[in-house]
């Protein structure tokens, strides 16, 4: 279980560094979802080379559940982009790992995972951290009408939303058997899965891209791609593999925890956003959720 932990936490500090990539990006007018097509293509190739002996086994079941996922992902670097024009990087991060609720929700009532109550109230830290890190304005322009504060809050509530079908996407592949097989669907075929996500956001990504003439080449470009291909990529990584070995709450909430206290350090300390009262309480929080956590 302490290697699971680890593992967990070291996939949380790497989905941090793809939020901060996503900043990176923005500082030189590169879309986020330009950021995502070179994590992409890393994606699609990388896990579908490393599973190219799982090809044989897809099935339907693969195929509809790597596509929808690679949709909705598509959606949330979307929503991103606009939130991020509307506030600062740690609020949106924050909401963007706020995912893990609803996966924890199926894992409880589908598959019967029982939630201790040191988990519990981790869970409950780490919804405090997220509520804190939404405080974390910073001055930005979100401030200047409740018009455009509505607006900012259903952004958010949508990255929640269409975040989560990753990790409930996971699961639910971890739930269902290969046909003739004792296998699950992640164990078989959980790469290529992973693979025909990737390949549905660089799909939709270059669509756009292409069409709005929207291609920015610079260094914020390079540095934004490469770190969000190596943060995210070994952070979905790390979770498919400890998906079928740990409950929800260990693998998704702690996961997401950590991407939230190393998302808010590297706001501050690289990408030099405000630090305010807010901000400690996320922090708080954050180191009171992974402390929970077991």
């Amino acid at each position: 279980m302490n290697q699971i932990i680890l593992l967990s936490i070291l996939a949380g500090f790497m989905f941090s560094i793809g939020g901060a990539a996503y900043k990176i990006g923005a500082n030189g007018n590169v879309r986020p979802i330009q950021c995502a097509v070179f994590l992409s293509i890393a994606g699609t190739l990388g896990f579908g080379l490393i599973g190219w002996n799982e090809w044989s086994l897809c099935t339907l079941p693969v195929i509809l559940i790597g596509a929808l996922i690679g949709f909705t992902q598509y959606w949330v670097i979307v929503f991103l982009r606009w939130a991020l024009q509307l506030g600062p990087l740690s609020p949106s991060w924050c909401a963007v790992s706020l995912g893990f609720i609803p996966v924890i929700i199926y894992s409880a009532l589908s598959c019967g995972e029982k939630i201790s109550v040191f988990q519990l109230f981790s869970i409950l830290a780490t919804i405090g951290a997220i509520i804190s890190a939404s405080f974390c304005s910073g001055g930005n322009k979100v401030e200047s009408s409740w018009k455009q504060k509505i607006c900012y809050c259903l952004i958010l509530i949508l990255l929640v939303v269409f975040n989560s079908t990753m990790s409930v996407g996971l699961k639910v592949a971890s739930q269902i058997n290969l046909p003739g097989t004792s296998r699950t669907l992640s164990d078989a075929c959980g790469n290529v899965i992973l693979s025909l996500v990737y390949f549905g956001i660089m799909l939709c990504g270059v669509i756009e891209l292409t069409v709005g003439k929207k291609w920015v080449f610079n260094r914020y470009a390079f540095w934004g791609g490469a770190l969000l291909a190596i943060g995210a990529s070994s952070g979905y990584g790390l979770q498919l593999y400890l998906v079928g070995k740990a409950s929800a709450v260990t693998v998704f909430a702690l996961g997401n925890t950590v991407s939230i206290l190393g998302t808010a350090l590297i706001s501050v300390l690289l990408l030099r956003e405000k630090i305010t009262l807010s901000w400690y309480f996320t922090i708080g929080f954050s180191i009171l959720a992974i402390l929970l956590n077991r």
